[in-house]
């Protein structure tokens, strides 16, 4: 296969792949390289609002986000579920001046670990989540 055959399959695959729907079953989320920088920022700046309601004032210097994948689990303060758990924002490190967001999608599983974390003097409580691995 020649290498203008090979950039173009590449392309094709790409073009594809980030044109999924995301309510497709085909897609969970969008990956690294179909996304603008204007959508991971604006993706950043959405989970900082949910810890800022969550804690009240602060200004993150660093806001990392990830995506959870299938086998991963990570302990931290929920910022927000939806009601359906179609989608479940974790803080890894709570009340720190550097926000690091895990974010996992159905099917995931939450437990309490009947601990609590302070944060501007209010406690909040802590959970263990693992990302399941998606049933097709």
């Amino acid at each position: 296969m020649s290498k203008h055959s090979i950039a173009t399959l590449s392309i094709i695959i790409i073009v594809v792949f980030c044109s999924v729907p995301s309510g497709s079953i085909w897609s969970r989320t969008t990956p690294p390289e179909c996304q603008t920088k204007a959508t991971s920022s604006a993706r950043s700046k959405t989970y900082a609002q949910y810890a800022k309601k969550l804690y009240g004032p602060a200004d993150f210097k660093v806001i990392k986000t990830t995506d959870a994948v299938e086998g991963q689990v990570a302990t931290g303060v929920v910022l927000r579920e939806e009601k359906d758990q179609s989608e479940l924002v974790l803080d890894l490190q709570p009340c720190q001046p550097d926000l690091h967001v895990e974010v996992f999608t159905k099917p995931y599983k939450k437990t309490g670990t009947n601990e609590t974390v302070k944060c501007n003097g209010k406690p909040f409580p802590t959970y263990r989540v693992e990302q399941k691995k998606a049933a097709f």
